[in-house]
């Protein structure tokens, strides 16, 4: 989740050319960007609830306009967080969580990032701190092509610079989500994950995927992929994947 969500538009596009190929399955797909973020964001937000409250009623909205379609909520790292974290998702619809940032990958998001951002925080909460970028996101490796440069680099998407009580909502986020999972065990969840994730801590990931029902969830490596597997090629091989999953699991947008 995350109408303008430019970064998420190679998604659209497989998902677009999948449907040309047959007429069964038909996917419409439908980004949001979340407040704070986007076009016309500014990197702060008041509280995480914003985040919840926003993507809940697009949610409830798009639902009210398709009530026969099933819904399929998609959330890439912190949305991957958010999405886990809505105050409802109704019978029938399934969840994707890609790479969610349950918790920050410790090399990157080290101690003294974390202790900057607290102080940063109690001085002055709208101060903005600038993101930590892992070298694999500037000089990735994907399956022997070499990327050089993360389309991101301009900061498009207000992703960079953000301030310190967004980050802090972050943190709060994080404490509500173990306890939020047991609304999940009737849910269908599909959990995409990147191996040694420089971003995010997939320890933590599997330690929630653990506390899902066995019978409802689904975990998916991405091999070869950096963090914002989005962005780049092998984005048109993983889409059918998603789609296999949603096919088998009869869910469909």
């Amino acid at each position: 989740m995350g109408g303008r969500a430019a970064w998420l538009n190679r998604i659209q596009e497989e998902l677009e050319n999948y449907n040309k190929q047959q007429s069964e399955h038909q996917f419409i797909w439908h980004a949001h960007d979340l407040p704070g973020f986007g076009a016309d964001g500014d990197g702060h937000i008041s509280s995480f609830h914003n985040w919840l409250k926003a993507v809940q009623d697009e949610y409830e909205n798009l639902r009210r306009a398709n009530p026969d379609a099933r819904f399929v909520i998609f959330g890439h790292s912190l949305g991957g967080v958010i999405a886990t974290n809505l105050y409802e998702i109704h019978e029938g619809d399934a969840l994707i969580l890609s790479v969610p940032g349950f918790k920050g990958a410790a090399a990157t998001f080290n101690p003294w990032f974390v202790a900057r951002v607290l102080v940063t925080y109690f001085l002055s909460s709208r101060s903005l701190i600038t993101m930590p970028t892992p070298k694999t996101l500037k000089q990735g490796m994907i399956r022997g092509k070499l990327y050089t440069g993360d389309p991101t680099d301009e900061d498009t998407y207000k992703t960079k610079a953000v301030s310190a009580n967004l980050l802090w909502q972050i943190l709060q986020l994080g404490k509500h989500t173990e306890r939020n999972l047991g609304r999940l065990r009737r849910t269908q969840v599909l959990l995409l994950q990147v191996a040694e994730d420089p971003v995010v801590d997939n320890a933590a990931q599997d330690a929630m995927f653990a506390l899902l029902n066995p019978a409802s969830s689904t975990k998916l490596a991405i091999p070869g992929a950096l963090h914002d597997w989005p962005l780049y090629d092998i984005v048109a091989e993983t889409v059918p994947k998603i789609v296999g999953w949603v096919l088998e699991n009869q869910v469909r947008l």
